[in-house]
């Protein structure tokens, strides 16, 4: 490979779609993504949209955050401010059920005509 060729991504065949997305080819920038599979005479992307998630709204105000705030004003009050910003960190934060996973935004198909034979795939 010559060093042309180093910052490219070389693949003698398309993903196997059987075998689902872990042979595609990730692409994205951190918000929008995708699962390329690489066909030629019809070529699948597996999108990805960071808004698109498991489940729906749901309530992360933590119900026993205002018990714990006369004691981080004590804290403050009294120099202790390492304590006081320990205990706000635990007490006032939002409760999460855990964090949930994406769900794919949904399948582009691509066909092209006249493409299926193919010599020198890379």
């Amino acid at each position: 490979m010559g060093t042309n060729n180093v910052l490219k991504l070389w693949y003698g065949q398309p993903a196997d779609i059987q075998a689902g997305w872990n042979e595609a080819l990730a692409m994205g920038n951190g918000r929008l993504g995708g699962m390329v599979f690489g066909g030629i005479a019809a070529e699948r992307i597996q999108l990805n949209e960071d808004s698109e998630w498991y489940g729906g709204p749901r309530d992360r105000n933590n119900p026993d955050a205002l018990k714990y705030l006369p004691e981080i004003r004590k804290l403050i009050a009294g120099g202790e401010i390492d304590k006081a910003e320990r205990l706000a960190c635990m007490a006032l934060s939002g409760t999460p059920e855990g964090q949930r996973h994406y769900e794919p935004l949904g399948d582009l198909y691509l066909y092209f005509e006249n493409h299926e034979q193919a010599g020198n795939y890379e």
